[in-house]
């Protein structure tokens, strides 16, 4: 009895550590399988259209460090008159080798710059800057005071921006680590009250 006692011990011993390495093994692949390749347009497509069978029409991309970022447009948009490109943006895995988690996206207009900012750590501001097809041929990058949305601190940039889709990844050192960035079409001038658009 003492025998059969210690192999059923030394067969649940073993049992566990494999069962525990097992689940584990499927968590990690099940985690795999909610990331995205972007260098793949199939994985690009599996993640982002509305529809797979429907694939997305890729405007414009970008890589900065360890994020990528995605300009698209999908057939089926339900929302035409909301604007016809989306944006998404990724951050590399830090569990996967070249797979990326979703941090964020939108849907913008057709003709307006959109910026998408984000701040990988406390010092730095880092923005990704989108257009599907812009009317101007500038675009200015401000900072806005965080508690007062209306109250811009300082313009940070004036950008060359082309009439064709295009994402620009830029990064600014902030007066306040908690302030935000906004973009407008055209030329903002130096009192930053008035928009001329050239």
């Amino acid at each position: 009895m003492k025998i059969k006692k210690k192999k059923a011990v030394k067969i649940a011993i073993i049992a566990v550590p494999v069962f525990i390495l097992a689940v584990l093994t499927g968590i990690y692949i099940i985690y795999g399988l909610t990331l995205v390749n972007p260098h793949s347009e199939k994985s690009l497509n599996n993640y982002l259209a509305i529809d797979k069978n429907y694939p997305i029409e890729i405007l414009a991309t970008a890589e900065y460090e360890d994020y990528y970022a995605v300009l698209y447009k999908d057939p089926l948009n339900p929302n035409k008159n909301a604007g016809n490109a989306y944006f998404r943006c990724f951050e590399k895995s830090k569990y996967y080798f070249s797979r990326y988690d979703s941090i964020g996206g939108s849907l913008g207009m057709a003709t307006d710059v959109y910026v998408h900012s984000f701040k990988p750590d406390f010092e730095r501001g880092l923005v990704f800057i989108y257009c599907d097809a812009s009317e101007d041929t500038k675009c200015s990058v401000l900072e806005c005071d965080y508690y007062d949305g209306e109250n811009y601190v300082k313009k940070l940039d004036e950008l060359e921006v082309p009439t064709t889709a295009f994402i620009i990844v830029k990064e600014y050192e902030l007066e306040a680590a908690i302030d935000d960035i906004e973009v407008y079409d055209g030329s903002v001038d130096t009192n930053l009250c008035e928009i001329d658009a050239e």
